[in-house]
């Protein structure tokens, strides 16, 4: 309640629900000290899509805020379709895919191991190419 004894906006619990999942809320900075709305003149940047609800356009003092957020994200979305296509146009089955990724994943591990040993002093390269030159013979 404010001064005036009206009814604020509630304040919701962002304790995790029956489901586990953990229920969204306002973002804080939409009302001031006594609870009563303001509206944003920037995009806030502690802003958190998982903790908070979404804005709308109303939140802003000038429309464009939202506007150019909204585009952004949706700009977001549009590239990661596109990486995901170009993806499955270069590897092919949903088995080729996994393995692809299972190797991009060794081939990081093996990138930080080779700068751990590289970084303790020892000879990667010298190791490597002994352990080629085993391998072909």
């Amino acid at each position: 309640m404010n001064a005036l004894g009206q009814e604020t906006a509630p304040v919701e619990s962002a304790a995790p629900s029956r489901s586990g999942a953990r229920k969204q809320v306002k973002y804080p900075g939409l009302f001031d000290a006594d609870g009563n709305p303001q509206r944003l003149d920037a995009f806030p940047e502690d802003y958190d899509t998982s903790a908070h609800k979404p804005f709308i356009r109303k939140d802003f003092n000038d429309e464009t805020i939202w506007l150019e957020w909204r585009a952004e994200a949706y700009e977001a979305k549009a590239k990661a379709y596109r990486d995901e296509a170009v993806q499955i146009r270069t590897y092919g089955s949903a088995e080729e895919r996994k393995a692809a990724k299972k190797l991009a994943a060794y081939a990081d591990k093996f990138a930080a191991l080779k700068a751990e040993l590289a970084s303790s002093g020892l000879d990667v390269d010298g190791i490597l190419s002994s352990l080629d030159s085993k391998n072909d013979g």
